[in-house]
């Protein structure tokens, strides 16, 4: 999972590789401190654009998980929904490898293609669930969206501090009305 922390007046980014992003990060002038990449606080939009691009994550955004078939999103040796890369085969005798992606159903595999263009090798069918903010989800295309099912959403605990919140004050006001009846 992608991690984003903001500490000292910088922006700090861990996540698994991605050539695409780190190229982006190099043109925002961010600065690799293993196993971190540094970003001046200053930055905050540009460095929320990137990491959302390219691993679908936003800082304090809602967690969605969601469900596709592999076959609907595959591109050579990928699997990418959107611009986030959830598969991806490196070589020929090499496994793929997930990113913050699970295999429901089906599978890869173990080696597929030629050395000079690995294939993923996947089975047909092969169910894939990923994690990605709400706010990537809404970026995605109404054609991609509509091969992707939303299995759960985490709620901010700010939301449901707030519905607290709400609901504490609705059961005082319920207790104002029941001594109405006492009396």
């Amino acid at each position: 999972m992608t991690e984003v922390l903001r500490k000292d007046n910088n922006i700090y980014v861990k996540s698994y590789y991605d050539n695409d992003f780190v190229i982006a990060a190099k043109q925002i002038n961010g600065k690799w401190e293993n196993p971190y990449w540094v970003f001046d606080e200053e930055n905050m939009d540009l460095v929320e654009k990137i990491v959302l691009k390219h691993y679908g994550y936003k800082l304090g955004d809602d967690i969605v998980k969601i469900e596709y078939k592999a076959e609907d999103f595959t591109y050579e040796n990928l699997v990418i929904v959107g611009t986030k890369k959830t598969v991806e085969r490196r070589r020929r005798r090499t496994p793929v490898n997930l990113f913050d992606t699970i295999v429901v159903s089906g599978g890869f595999n173990d080696w597929s293609g030629s050395e000079r263009n690995p294939q993923l090798g996947t089975d047909y069918g092969t169910v894939l669930r990923t994690t990605i903010s709400k706010s990537f989800l809404n970026m995605l295309t109404d054609k991609e969206k509509s091969k992707i099912k939303v299995i759960e959403t985490k709620l901010k605990k700010d939301e449901l501090l707030q519905e607290k919140e709400r609901l504490e004050k609705r059961l005082i006001e319920i207790d104002m009305l029941l001594k109405q009846f006492e009396n």
